[in-house]
């Protein structure tokens, strides 16, 4: 949906909505900027209910943790004993909590097809997927790799475990015990979020909505107001006590949560924990269709910030804030708590005051010898949902899938960057391409048939 671009003098007060709150025992404040609708011109508040992304996941793992203390399963339970889609034998409901399945992100494979960013795929579209996948990343527990997917098999296991619908189950085991009364899943589209904020990105020179399809619930679909965030911050410890964990390097740290003073830490039930220099950090970020949501606790004080501005994200304005002494130390310290908001009020006006990144710029382009002729042709694989036409265009590679035509640009010797994977091909292997896709492993792909020639 396209609303009226403002005049470029207002432009900032019109860019969507950012709220940042602090609580250190009993104190707490939360300060908020700019709009929940553009188009009815009503303040954020506190109460005000942001998408959360895949800060979703704690409140997932805490509901699969507490139908394990009812005595319903056990972190062992085998998944495909209840989830007919799942073709892997050997996955539990502890792997699919900590990433450790093996599983192919579906997202990614879905991408890869053809399916637009914003083209709305069901959870029942993803678990069809998942019976294609024969072939793991990894053994079961062998390794960590942040999908999705797991967690949308995971809903299905906590259904079929309990006979419950998601949110309701959900609302029992985690949100009515924890005292959250502004925070929700949203699985239908038409759902009503009372006090929702609105997300925005500049396109082009045309302001839009950020959000065009319902997220899936469970890995994402959660709305919540920062003062219900606070309040689950303060308290989640309790819901996931005494549960197995994953290990992570430093790297798995950083690049997950956009901590970049993070050591290495570990994956607990949706959340990270990890060392660092200014004390233990527990949490986890959130991006979705324009909103960007991080909750983390650092040694003893809880930090929330929430964003429906498309070039703000929430976990660069904690990590800003967080790097300067002067709010680190006046946050610390009990007397001078309160203070710490006006420096965060700051932040957040100047950060409603930066241009708008117009998500229409394109990527620099980088040149090198010629692709060979052999690789022209159409490339199938049996864990994919569709074949991809490979063609050459200078020193380019084309890639056709579905409506979506990729240009791919050398990176290396037999190797070609796209939009979210890397084409690799071995002249001593003619007839096949490696597929390398984040979060979903390296698929090796083979030639069916040449590309037919045009002309006479």
């Amino acid at each position: 949906m396209s609303v009226q671009l403002p005049a470029a003098s207002q432009l900032p007060r019109h860019r969507g909505a950012l709220a940042f709150g602090a609580r250190r025992g009993r104190q707490q404040w939360i300060e908020t900027i700019g709009l929940e609708s553009i188009e009815h011109g009503t303040p954020v508040s506190r109460r005000s209910r942001f998408m959360a992304g895949s800060v979703a996941k704690q409140f997932l793992g805490a509901a699969a943790v507490r139908v394990v203390k009812e005595g319903r399963a056990s972190f062992d339970t085998p998944v495909a004993n209840y989830v007919p889609s799942l073709r892997l034998p050997n996955v539990t409901l502890e792997q699919l909590l900590n990433h450790t399945s093996g599983l192919r992100e579906t997202e990614a494979l879905f991408a890869l097809a053809g399916v637009r960013e914003n083209d709305f795929v069901s959870a029942e579209d993803h678990l069809e997927a998942v019976t294609l996948q024969v072939n793991p990343i990894a053994p079961p527990g062998a390794r960590f790799s942040y999908a999705n997917i797991n967690y949308i098999v995971l809903v299905e296991l906590l259904k079929a475990l309990t006979g419950e619908r998601f949110a309701d189950l959900v609302s029992r085991l985690v949100f009515e015990p924890a005292g959250l009364d502004a925070t929700t899943f949203v699985d239908r589209p038409d759902a009503i979020i009372a006090h929702r904020c609105d997300s925005y990105r500049l396109t082009e020179g045309t302001l839009r909505r950020g959000q065009s399809t319902i997220p899936i619930a469970g890995p994402s679909g959660l709305w919540a107001s920062p003062q219900d965030l606070l309040r689950w911050g303060s308290i989640r410890q309790q819901f996931i006590k005494d549960v197995p964990h994953m290990n992570l390097e430093d790297s798995e740290c950083g690049g997950l949560c956009g901590w970049p003073w993070a050591r290495s830490g570990q994956y607990v039930a949706g959340l990270v924990q990890a060392d660092s220099k200014y004390g233990h950090v527990v949490g986890h970020p959130g991006d979705d269709q324009g909103y960007s949501a991080q909750l983390l606790r650092i040694g003893v004080v809880d930090l929330v910030a929430l964003s429906s501005a498309a070039d703000t994200r929430a976990a660069d304005l904690i990590t800003d804030l967080w790097v300067m002494e002067e709010f680190r130390q006046t946050i610390s310290d009990d007397s001078t708590f309160m203070a710490a908001r006006s420096i965060s009020a700051t932040l957040l006006a100047e950060r409603l005051q930066m241009p708008a990144r117009d998500d229409s710029k394109s990527r620099r382009v980088h040149r090198t010898e010629e692709p060979p002729a052999e690789l022209e042709g159409v490339y199938e694989c049996e864990e994919a949902l569709a074949p991809l036409t490979v063609q050459i265009e200078g020193t380019s590679l084309i890639v056709l899938r579905g409506t979506h035509r990729d240009v791919l640009n050398p990176i290396g010797p037999g190797r070609w960057s796209g939009p979210g994977y890397v084409v690799a091909f071995n002249e001593g292997e003619a007839g096949a391409i490696d597929l390398a896709l984040r979060r979903a492993g390296t698929l090796r792909f083979t030639r069916q048939r040449e590309r037919r020639q045009l002309g006479p």
